[in-house]
């Protein structure tokens, strides 16, 4: 990954976590709609942010470092899909186990996986689609570079005739 491919999943990261804990923040209104049915808690709310963004980058890594999940095969998209299903799996249990342990056991158990579940699978899906843009930008560079090294080889061709 060069340095712009980081920034870009840097900051998609951080929105991506913010969008995923949006509600959250919303229910910081004393009058509004959710702060009727939620109340906010500064610690839920962090660790929620802080996983959030660790298993987004965390994906975007594995899937953006060259020869670390991805080889080029139709085989190993496949391998590599079913990797990110079990990791996005994992991360689901582990997260809403600690997070049900630090959080109010008031909220109905369905509710809150259910919840857990949509929020991590929509975290997945943005992920899905920040790789497929980087891998574009990445086959678009290459192309504008071998198009420059065919250019050149051209010109120099043409001078030498």
């Amino acid at each position: 990954m060069d340095k712009t491919e980081k920034r870009i999943c840097l900051y998609c990261t951080l929105f991506i976590s913010l969008v995923l804990n949006a509600t959250k923040l919303l229910a910081l209104r004393e009058n509004g709609i959710l702060a009727h049915y939620w109340h906010f808690d500064l610690a839920e709310f962090a660790f929620q942010f802080v996983y959030s963004f660790g298993f987004c980058y965390l994906l975007l890594y594995l899937n953006l470092k060259p020869g670390l999940w991805v080889n080029g095969t139709n085989k190993s998209y496949t391998l590599t899909a079913l990797k990110f299903f079990l990791l996005l799996i994992v991360a689901m249990v582990i997260g809403g186990f600690v997070q049900r342990a630090i959080s109010d056991k008031t909220q109905m158990i369905r509710l809150f996986w259910s919840g857990y579940i949509s929020r991590f699978l929509v975290a997945g899906l943005l992920v899905g689609i920040v790789i497929k843009i980087i891998l574009l930008l990445r086959e678009s560079r290459e192309k504008s570079r071998e198009n420059e090294q065919l250019k050149t080889v051209y010109l120099e061709a043409e001078l030498e005739c």
